[in-house]
């Protein structure tokens, strides 16, 4: 099966039975990797804007 997920994608192979999901599973895998996605990118905005304001206030007191 090839699940693509916004910039990642992946095939996904079973091995054996006991592997094998439903479609309704892999909908839920794949809307928590999105959120844990979306988290982590807010989390780097935020740590870049942060870093812009320091790095403006230190310019000015040049």
């Amino acid at each position: 099966m090839d699940v693509t997920i916004s910039e990642m994608h992946a095939t996904v192979r079973a091995v054996d039975d006991r592997t094998l999901v439903s479609p309704e599973v892999v909908d839920v895998i794949a809307r928590e990797v999105l959120r844990r996605l979306e988290r982590d990118r807010s989390a780097d905005d935020a740590r870049r804007a942060e870093a812009r304001l320091w790095n403006s206030v230190r310019e000015d007191d040049r």
